[in-house]
């Protein structure tokens, strides 16, 4: 029952009715339909789950809908005891429809929120945010750090300039890194555990589980390979020697196959947050996580708090990723007066090396379709080919996974359950395309600054690699890798302006990954409802 434009009355008879007028307001707010689709699945998955647990006879709940500053915002709500669909009950996971239930949410939990206020249970879906707005920015930060940089280095005093250089600039960029340092490492932390955690032991998750992460794991590896050689070839940017008054001589790293093996287990359990070590991190991470995957009424107090955590820290990560576009800007501006306006060469190769990633992706996973699969690789890549024009306008793998369940099911012949599971957890283990562009930079940084390479650190560079691809965060997380590189953790700051360029087609590629990687399982496990499609 409509009460007017924005509210509607839901229960479980109208449902189909409720979806129709909800597709229709979003529709007139302009939402994407990527973004509608998120919504109805995530609005079907809370309302069930309310249902599942009401006294109430008949059920109804409110759905309204509220817009403001561009951003789009789903509220549900419904009298009745307080419960928190968000707080996952571990012990129904022998059911695959309640893993899946899950990890859908688990999945979108920045986009939801839960809080019981006047005897009603109410949950707020964050169905449109302004996201390009940030991308936005930042590329208008690096434009304007580029300008100003070039305009103060020919107006201003040398003098001047050094007193802005260290005074200004440096201590802006020591701030961000300080308070980044401050909750990367605990937020990699908690959402390692949650993950993990999250995992049952049961035969169905297990069998499918288990193919689903070694097909991953192996493509992963092998674009980390590829991204290593790639910035081998690119090599050296000189103009950031100069940023860090080095003179190209050989420096120092610690990494190493006997330091990653007995470095990896920490010393204390602090130490690991102390030193933002991100391999100890890790190992305290999965060593927690598979501790928390045993079912256990005992543990869910545990499970609950490192859930909440991990939302937390990466709402507080969010908050500090707004200064992005500022640091940027600082960046440029202070790469423009030390260095000249050469060093976009440098940064054009990185961004068209870094995009080969998702051609390179496609070719590949033709390649797998056409060996393991039941399609012809010229089909398999017609399709996927028109999809991903979604995660790459995008730029955000988690906000087209309804769309992506969609295409699975519609244009793969995948049956509902398996996508429902196989696309959701495959999302964490098949970040190929971040993976590809760190590894590029890694490499590029390890020729700059002059660190002697040899089998024994070019094998822990890429096990530090892989497990850095495991956390999914990217660039963001890199200052501790090149700390163990003998890298300045500062250098990172030169990369975050153009990671929206590079991370456009590494979403793509990251979403065909987690695509080709169900279907081959599906194929394996004749998971495919119909091969005719």
């Amino acid at each position: 029952m409509m009460m007017n434009d924005t509210i509607y009355i839901l229960t479980e008879s109208n449902y189909s009715d409720a979806i129709g007028w909800l597709e229709e307001q979003l529709a007139k707010m302009k939402v994407p339909h990527h973004e509608i689709i998120m919504a109805e699945l995530l609005l079907e998955e809370n309302f069930y789950s309310l249902l599942e647990v009401t006294d109430q006879q008949p059920f109804e709940a409110t759905i309204s809908l509220h817009k403001r500053f561009g951003n789009v915002k789903l509220r549900l709500s419904a009298q009745g005891k307080e419960f928190n669909p968000l707080l996952f009950d571990e012990t129904e996971d022998d059911d695959p429809d309640h893993f899946s239930h899950v990890d859908i949410l688990r999945s979108y939990h920045q986009y939801l929120r839960y809080f019981h206020r006047g005897n009603k249970n109410i949950i707020e879906i964050y169905v449109h945010k302004s996201e390009t707005k940030e991308i936005r920015n930042t590329l208008w930060g690096l434009v304007f750090g580029l300008l100003l940089g070039v305009l103060l280095k020919q107006f201003v005093d040398v003098e001047v300039l050094k007193w802005i250089n260290h005074n200004v600039l440096d201590s802006l960029q020591l701030i961000f890194m300080k308070a980044l340092m401050l909750v990367v490492t605990p937020m990699i932390f908690f959402s390692v555990i949650t993950g993990i955690s999250s995992m049952s032991d049961i035969t169905y998750i297990k069998q499918i589980g288990g193919k689903l992460v070694a097909y991953s794991l192996l493509k992963l590896s092998f674009y980390i390979v590829v991204g290593m050689l790639i910035g081998h070839l690119i090599g050296v940017m000189p103009q950031l020697l100069k940023l860090f008054k080095l003179s190209g001589e050989t420096m120092s790293s610690t990494l190493s196959i006997r330091n990653l093996i007995v470095d990896i287990v920490p010393g204390s359990i602090m130490s690991p947050f102390v030193e933002n070590h991100m391999l100890q991190t890790l190992f305290l991470a999965f060593l927690f996580g598979v501790m928390l995957s045993r079912p256990s009424e005992h543990l869910d107090w545990a499970k609950k708090g490192v859930e909440f955590m991990s939302s937390f820290t990466i709402d507080v990560l969010g908050v500090i990723s707004k200064c992005i576009p500022l640091v940027v800007m600082v960046s440029m501006i202070e790469l423009m007066i030390k260095t000249d306006i050469s060093i976009l060469l440098s940064y054009g190769k990185l961004i068209i090396f870094a995009a080969l990633g998702l051609p390179l992706s496609l070719l590949v996973s033709s390649a797998l379709v056409a060996l393991f699969g039941h399609m012809s690789p010229t089909d398999y890549l017609g399709k996927i080919s028109r999809f991903i024009v979604l995660p790459f306008s995008t730029s955000n793998s988690s906000v087209c996974m309804p769309a992506t369940m969609k295409f699975c099911i519609e244009k793969l012949g995948m049956e509902k359950n398996f996508v429902r599971f196989s696309i959701s957890m495959g999302m964490q283990f098949n970040m190929a395309g971040t993976a590809f562009y760190v590894a590029i930079i890694s490499m590029m940084m390890v020729h700059t600054f002059g660190i002697n390479l040899s089998l024994d650190f070019l094998f822990s560079l890429f096990v530090a690699e892989l497990f850095l691809a495991l956390t999914g965060v990217g660039i963001i997380a890199m200052p501790t890798l090149f700390g163990a590189m003998g890298i300045p953790t500062e250098a990172i700051m030169f990369f975050i302006g153009v990671e929206p360029l590079m991370d456009m087609p590494g979403t793509a590629h990251s979403v065909t990954e987690n695509i080709t990687s169900s279907y081959l399982v599906a194929c394996q496990e004749k998971r495919i409802s119909n091969l005719n499609l």
